[in-house]
């Protein structure tokens, strides 16, 4: 459709193993999609290698439109230009290797894209929220693998691996997902302890200072008392 902006939505109407010459409405399923500039859909959960049969019709004031007749059909539903068995091969605190495999159609191209977002307390026990904004490497289409460094510590990220057609056309398809957490890094930097008073001669009253997650989660600190004599030969 030329202009989406002369309706409110579509209707995604699909039927699993269609039967030539029949219109068995009750078989047919549907997808409301309420967004006038969608120009795609991602239908889960599908049977492969079935025949299928499908048909979009546009929302205008509530009313529906017609679908198309014929509908589209799908002889034997089989992946096409998409990425399987996408995996953390391994991570880091600041890296994270990818690795998938393609059995499509060739000469492509494959794009993966990153962002990352987490929620932390800091120092002072206050939430935090850091986004990181989305980044695309184009790789070859020959390329299995990707490690992706320069990310940060303990931070959950989302990568999408998709293909891609080469120039002219350069369509992309629908990406694999998969969800990552890097690993913490530390020990995080933590004030000196503040002397408060003593009221005896074995007591202290100390005010420990609490560090920043943004780098992982703290599960305790040590205090570590010396002597005010403690020397280097002491210790040994």
């Amino acid at each position: 459709m030329e202009n989406g902006r002369n309706v409110d939505g579509f209707v995604v109407r699909y039927i699993h193993e269609p039967i030539s010459g029949q219109r068995d409405g009750e078989r047919w399923k549907t997808v409301t999609v309420m967004n006038p500039s969608a120009r795609h859909l991602h239908i889960s959960q599908l049977t492969a290698h079935k025949p299928y049969a499908f048909c979009v019709l546009a929302i205008r004031q509530n009313r529906q439109g017609t679908c198309s007749d014929p509908p589209t059909t799908i002889d034997r539903l089989q992946a096409t230009h998409i990425v399987s068995k996408l995996v953390i091969a391994w991570k880091t605190s600041n890296s994270v290797m990818l690795r998938w495999e393609y059995n499509g159609p060739q000469p492509i191209g494959f794009y993966v894209n990153q962002t990352g977002r987490k929620d932390y307390l800091d120092q002072n026990l206050q939430l935090k929220g850091m986004i990181s904004p989305g980044f695309r490497q184009d790789l070859d289409g020959h390329q299995r693998e990707y490690l992706w460094t320069t990310l940060r510590p303990y931070m959950e990220y989302t990568f999408h691996v998709g293909v891609r057609e080469l120039p002219p056309t350069g369509m992309e398809y629908w990406p694999s997902e998969v969800i990552v957490r890097t690993d913490p890094t530390g020990p995080p930097f933590v004030d000196v302890p503040e002397f408060i008073t003593s009221n005896h001669p074995s007591t202290a009253l100390i005010r420990l200072k609490c560090a920043s997650e943004e780098y992982g989660p703290i599960s305790h600190y040590w205090l570590i008392v010396l002597p005010g004599n403690f020397t280097q030969k002491m210790a040994h």
